[in-house]
């Protein structure tokens, strides 16, 4: 997967040409150069890769026609030529235009986010809307779920999770998620892998502030289709972050035992000390009087923070099935500087832990 850095150098001079081009073909008197010069001016170098999203959509904005049933017939023929994630520049020109002028744009924004969706995404672009009138763009979201194109569809569950990734919040729907459950109830059973994804990743959004509301859901789509493999899959990337908690009804829920008769032995790092870029190497034996059954297997390393407290990080390991009634496990765990993370040399810990419950932990040093 590509990192938003290297996403973000796909704004090259060529893309950006081609982009002009394909806008000129659309608009007598539309100057390619000048589209070009605006996009690069000033501080492009160190725009990272949603502002230079921003600043393609704000070209676009001051040199398309004002009104904007006539810029999106310009963009008609070019939207199509430009697929993936870089071309969201076109719904964040939607965007743009609406902010301006909400009531008056209403229907052609609708219309053109359905359109351009198809072609990237419009998930960041739709959620002003949903901020200014939500009642109202949750209605045609939930008309959205019934279209014949995928991308529609998953834009229905997409836009409205309360806690998108690299998109703006919205309050009122971590605050009371019920407006979106009918979304997500239309789209369970979708035909596509890729809209059910979307409707389990909002779910998760949304357990993070209401996991009893997601519980009983899951519950209930469990039940009712029971021998679906493909609603068990949904259901459980939906509680994923409640089974990463160790909370004991999803555990529950996907025929996960309480540990309490599952000892850990023998849990044994290859050091003490570990330096920075390394790899720590730990190894542990699962034991029980009667069948270990069935397992979720996880490691927390607890990393060492700026002000010296210590802050704990979940990895899944594997989960099982087994009528054994011991298991030796080892693991390696490398300690590269991210993006995400930064290490600090003190104080660390490994702990295992079982179907949610830790069972032992033993302390290491990460030196500089």
């Amino acid at each position: 997967m590509k990192t938003n850095a290297q996403l973000k150098d796909t704004y090259d001079e060529a893309y950006i040409t081609r982009v002009a081009r394909a806008v000129e073909c659309g608009l007598r008197g539309f100057n390619p150069a000048n589209f070009v010069s605006a996009v690069f001016a000033g501080d492009w170098s160190e725009l990272e890769l949603k502002a230079r999203m921003a600043r393609i959509a704000e070209v676009l904005d001051e040199m398309l026609p004002n009104e904007l049933e006539a810029a999106l017939g310009t963009l008609s023929s070019a939207v199509p030529q430009f697929e993936g994630y870089h071309a969201m520049f076109f719904p964040a020109f939607v965007e743009l235009r609406t902010a301006r002028d909400f009531s008056g744009t209403w229907e052609s924004s609708v219309r053109a986010l359905a359109e351009f969706t198809e072609h990237s995404s419009s998930e960041f672009a739709v959620r002003p809307m949903i901020i200014e009138d939500q009642p109202r763009m949750l209605a045609e979201m939930l008309r959205w779920t019934t279209d014949e194109n995928y991308h529609i569809r998953r834009l229905a569950s997409e836009g409205c999770r309360p806690r998108l990734p690299w998109a703006m919040s919205l309050p009122a729907l971590k605050r009371d998620p019920l407006p979106i459950i009918p979304i997500l109830e239309a789209l369970r059973s979708d035909d596509s892998e890729y809209v059910r994804r979307s409707v389990a990743n909002n779910l998760n959004d949304i357990s993070k502030d209401h996991p009893v509301l997601v519980l009983e859901i899951a519950t209930r789509w469990l039940a009712e289709a029971a021998q679906s493999t493909t609603r068990r899959r949904l259901v459980k990337h939906a509680c994923r972050t409640l089974l990463k908690a160790g909370e004991p009804a999803a555990m529950r829920l996907f025929g996960f035992r309480n540990p309490a008769k599952i000892n850990v032995a023998a849990l044994e790092l290859s050091g003490e000390t570990i330096s920075f870029g390394g790899e720590l190497e730990f190894s542990f034996r699962l034991e029980s009087a009667e069948a270990l059954g069935k397992v979720r297997l996880e490691y927390a390393v607890h990393y060492q923070k700026a002000n010296g407290t210590l802050s704990p990080k979940v990895f899944k390991i594997s989960e099982f099935d087994t009528e054994d009634t011991s298991r030796d496990i080892s693991r390696r765990h490398a300690f590269r500087e991210l993006s995400t993370r930064r290490h600090h040399p003190g104080l660390h810990m490994i702990a295992v832990i079982i179907n949610g419950v830790e069972k032992a932990r033993v302390d290491f040093t990460l030196v500089s």
